[in-house]
């Protein structure tokens, strides 16, 4: 039996670490919601290190008043 390393939802999309958590449609939708509150340029553009380590360490805060690094890691976890 072959390993197959595309993405579920996109088969001709090669499923890294950073495609399943921020690039892939279900993360994607995620993401684009919680960027309403939380906007930043740079969110999709990044690697994977720069990304974890800018919105780990991001002291900005959500219109809510949420911590957008904890926002963050939520997010991640669940």
């Amino acid at each position: 039996m072959a390993i197959n390393h595309g993405c579920h939802y996109y088969l001709s999309v090669v499923e890294t670490l950073l495609h399943v958590l921020r690039d892939c449609g279900v993360s994607n939708e995620t993401w684009l919601h919680l960027e309403r509150t939380y906007n930043r340029p740079s969110f999709f553009g990044a690697n994977l290190l720069s990304w974890l380590m800018n919105n780990l360490s991001s002291k900005e805060v959500t219109c809510e008043g949420w911590s957008w690094a904890m926002v963050f890691g939520v997010t991640l976890w669940t």
